[in-house]
């Protein structure tokens, strides 16, 4: 009788351990993602069984979404972007039944978590629609274009009739005239 118990049980962790692999085989694909350049906001559409979750990577900067027992469905896995989003790019775990979405930022921009909005709509039966919102903040400040030596050194316009310049002076004292382009005088 101990002998079938031992064997029963064996049996029953060997079953269970099926169907734990058979269970991975279950994975959601994820087949639609949208990302719009102009307000930085991604939107995925999961099957409603899946919550995804971030966090923020610092070198290089970028925001990491995992999307649990889900696998890549006919969906582009890598956009590059002009701006403060440089690149996403999806990769999938086949050991953890997990799909990644990293979202590249430019070297000069700092989110915290604060800065970071994940939030799920419902959209059609037995699907959700999450939109992640980050808000874009420049640490580093883009330098304000330095003046060219034209535009430092552009001449007067010509004027039309030569009028002397109006001076202030005293009795028996004299202020000397400079005209543009002439020496200047040995005394004053």
């Amino acid at each position: 009788m101990w002998r079938n118990s031992r064997i029963g049980v064996r049996s029953i962790a060997l079953l269970v351990g099926c169907i734990g692999v058979g269970s991975s085989a279950i994975a959601a694909p994820l087949n639609n993602w949208q990302f719009d350049p102009t307000t930085n906001q991604l939107e995925i559409f999961l099957e409603a069984s899946v919550v995804p979750s971030y966090y923020l990577e610092t070198n290089p900067p970028r925001i990491t979404i995992d999307l649990p027992n889900t696998e890549l469905g006919a969906v582009p896995t890598q956009q590059n972007y002009p701006g403060a989003i440089r690149r996403i790019f999806l990769s999938e775990s086949r050991a953890s039944d997990t799909t990644q979405i990293a979202i590249e930022l430019s070297p000069e921009i700092a989110l915290s978590p604060q800065h970071i909005q994940l939030q799920k709509f419902e959209a059609a039966s037995g699907t959700n629609r999450w939109v992640l919102r980050p808000s874009i903040v420049q640490t580093v400040a883009t330098p304000a274009p330095t003046p060219s030596r034209r535009t430092l050194l552009q001449p007067a316009p010509p004027r039309t009739s030569p009028s002397p310049s109006p001076s202030v002076s005293s009795p028996g004292t004299r202020t000397p005239q400079i005209q543009f382009g002439q020496p200047l005088p040995k005394s004053l």
